[in-house]
């Protein structure tokens, strides 16, 4: 299928540039893992709204003084883009992979980040619904941190973290793979959720850490914190009736790794540049299957958190 034709009534007419009409002159900074992500050519509404989607995430109108990435928002018309049935439909987006480019394409927009030289973004949407505008945000905003991040030597992994004892443990999962029912287990322990969704990896001095990022999912979002934890442990998941780990080989990790990676795991262009970082990172940790149960004990997880060794620098 051609690239957009899912989503765009006319794909071949993607735009090639930044250009077009803006909705507004407002802006918009959203700051986490040392970057701030500016959302330009907004209406006042469209600024409140955003404010109110990411919360408890502060977003301030003052242009970031250091590392930015701008994503520029403009009009399109609603005849740009198809009518889809949203029932018993899976949300995903369609993306075209080039050397210097990513083309982005999904419900109710179009969008591309380039690098010109640094990484930056335009969308094109005609949603008027705040509720729906905030979608589009945030999913071409998922896109444009996870390259930010690589950038770093980092990346972003659809994951529930935990923290415990000031240690940070990673549990990667796909949609359904049971990371949000974990970190409600968890967090009815008393232990802190970083999210139930994607988190922040970085990998400095040989060492691992994991930051917070503003993307959740049905756990909701927690008070944000841009403290990095050390990461002790990957633990992938499998729902059963006991509770039980097993350990997971470095090989079987990158790969579970790598495949919740996402955005740049199918990109031909920069996949060996996340499987090398992801390298890296499994090759200094202890990483586990976790079988558990919904009776809410999680005994062999906190048996395994409890003889983890946290590396340091």
């Amino acid at each position: 299928m051609t690239f957009g034709a899912e989503f765009l009534t006319c794909p071949e007419l993607f735009p090639a540039r930044r250009a077009g009409e803006v909705w507004g002159d407002r802006h918009v900074t959203l700051e986490f893992l040392g970057t701030g992500y500016v959302f330009s050519g907004l209406q006042e509404t469209q600024v409140e709204a955003l404010r109110n989607h990411f919360r408890p995430y502060r977003l301030e109108e003052a242009s970031p003084r250091g590392k930015h990435v701008e994503i520029r928002l403009y009009r399109a018309a609603e005849s740009d883009f198809r009518e889809l049935p949203l029932q018993g439909w899976e949300y995903h987006l369609d993306l075209a992979y080039q050397a210097r480019s990513v083309q982005v394409a999904g419900l109710k927009f179009m969008g591309f980040l380039d690098w010109l030289p640094e990484l930056g973004g335009a969308v094109w949407t005609s949603a008027l619904d705040p509720s729906r505008f905030c979608e589009v945000c945030e999913n071409f905003l998922r896109a444009a941190a996870q390259y930010h991040v690589l950038e770093s030597s980092g990346l972003l992994v659809h994951s529930a973290a935990l923290v415990i004892e000031d240690a940070a443990y990673l549990f990667p999962g796909r949609s359904g793979a049971g990371k949000s029912t974990l970190s409600r287990l968890a967090a009815a322990r008393g232990w802190r959720v970083l999210s139930d969704e994607l988190n922040g990896l970085s990998f400095r001095g040989g060492v691992a850490y994991v930051q917070q990022v503003p993307f959740a999912g049905d756990f909701g979002r927690t008070l944000y914190s841009d403290e990095p934890f050390p990461l002790a442990g990957i633990f992938k998941l499998r729902q059963g009736a006991l509770d039980a780990t097993e350990p997971l080989s470095p090989s079987h990790a990158l790969a579970v790794m790598l495949s919740c990676s996402p955005f740049v795991n199918l990109d031909p262009y920069r996949r060996h540049h996340a499987e090398a970082t992801l390298e890296a990172i499994v090759s200094q940790q202890r990483a586990y299957t976790l079988t558990f149960s919904l009776t809410g004990e999680l005994a062999a997880l906190e048996q395994r958190t409890s003889r983890v060794g946290v590396p340091t620098s």
